[in-house]
């Protein structure tokens, strides 16, 4: 069974380069893709780490067994209708790299899930055994098993100002993505603002 819980300790995460795992993420999947041709992006190293600058997720980029990947999405029989399908399962029997796949695990079932189903299909149909997925762990709660620790969310009813890590955002302006809700820095190690 794929986990690496137990393989990712604290003193892995506090080792990373928070500025180049964010500046990853950023760039994960440049050139953008256009479905109808392989995808010509490069791949960093498997152990590349990348981290969402606004939530402070961290994902890892790795190969996952496809057996105990699921698509989170349904209707697979549509998705295997779309025109790029068939494109998408050819180059993978051709050896083409597609964009890493995103996964993470249910924290009900401990099912890995991937949004990305066309792509796992695909590998599966081709009859890969892994998949090139940028994974992230997730605890019982349903939370990011691994985030930065000192962010902390914090609801504000209608709107105000909020912070995420360094940048400042007021509701009206640029905030109209994530509505109601305060980043606040804490001391590492505590739930206290």
């Amino acid at each position: 069974m794929f986990d690496l819980r137990a393989q990712v300790t604290q003193d892995d995460l506090a080792r990373i380069d928070v500025d180049a795992a964010r500046a990853q993420f950023e760039h994960r999947a440049l050139p953008r893709q256009n479905s109808m041709t392989p995808w010509e992006g490069e791949l960093p190293a498997l152990g590349t780490w990348q981290c969402d600058p606004i939530c402070g997720d961290f994902d890892i980029l790795t190969m996952v067994p496809l057996d105990e990947v699921t698509p989170s999405e349904g209707e697979l029989d549509i998705a295997r209708r779309y025109p790029e399908f068939a494109l998408y399962v050819q180059w993978a029997k051709e050896g083409r790299q597609a964009p890493p796949v995103s996964i993470v695990r249910s924290a009900n079932s401990g099912t890995l899930l991937s949004s990305n189903r066309r792509r796992v299909l695909a590998a599966k149909d081709a009859g890969l055994t892994h998949i090139l997925a940028w994974f992230s762990e997730t605890n019982p709660d349903g939370r990011p098993a691994w985030q930065l620790p000192k962010v902390q969310y914090k609801y504000v009813p209608d709107g105000g100002t909020f912070w995420t890590h360094t940048h400042r955002y007021t509701k009206g302006l640029d905030t109209d993505f994530i509505p109601g809700i305060q980043f606040v820095f804490v001391p590492f190690g505590t739930r206290q603002e």
